[in-house]
């Protein structure tokens, strides 16, 4: 199944499978639903062998959806919380240094067999996220301390755990790091 979720994620795809084909069998349920209705309020036999049609094609869509919902149930999608691999990017406005740490933490408590990154190859068991969490909390008290010393944007130096691929990436990290923290500290 691994092997599957990877071909996936080559092509770009690295989203759950089991709510798409949840949504298919919903949408099969509530259309023979209407067309029974349709077909009793005007008396048309063949909106009611639609409705029939429905509803076997929902039975058969039953089991993939569940074998799949199975299979998402074992992975856990990261989306953009993980560049696996590379310098993972922190530095979107809306990011919560606090809240992302809890969030990667969150993510290896759910046990899940295989992490699947936005952007890269899946980690396997939750022990993978480790470096990520290490890194982030190496990262703040790295930003705290440049804050606490005075250490200016420029020259601040952040843990080397992963590849680089984007310099700006990193810069922007850094900064709304550093930016969040200090208004952390000015606040209290």
């Amino acid at each position: 199944m691994e092997s599957f979720y990877q071909t996936l994620a080559r092509i770009g795809y690295t989203h759950p499978l089991h709510p798409t084909l949840t949504h298919l069998v919903m949408g099969l349920v509530m259309g023979a639903f209407i067309f029974i209705l349709i077909a009793a309020f005007f008396r048309r036999e063949s909106l009611a062998r639609t409705a029939w049609h429905c509803i076997i094609l929902a039975v058969i869509a039953l089991l993939p959806t569940a074998v799949l919902g199975y299979a998402d149930w074992q992975h856990s999608f990261a989306g953009d919380l993980i560049f696996a691999n590379y310098f993972p990017y922190a530095g979107d406005p809306t990011c919560n240094p606090e809240k992302y740490i809890k969030a990667l933490q969150i993510m290896k408590n759910l046990n899940a067999e295989f992490i699947i990154p936005g952007h890269g190859k899946a980690l396997k068991g939750k022990n993978s996220l480790d470096i990520y969490i290490d890194f982030f909390k190496e990262f703040r008290k790295s930003i705290k301390n440049a804050i606490e010393d005075n250490i200016p944007l420029e020259k601040i130096d952040i843990p080397h755990k992963f590849e680089v691929f984007r310099d700006d990436m990193k810069k922007s990290s850094i900064e709304h790091w550093y930016n969040f923290f200090k208004k952390s500290e000015d606040l209290s």
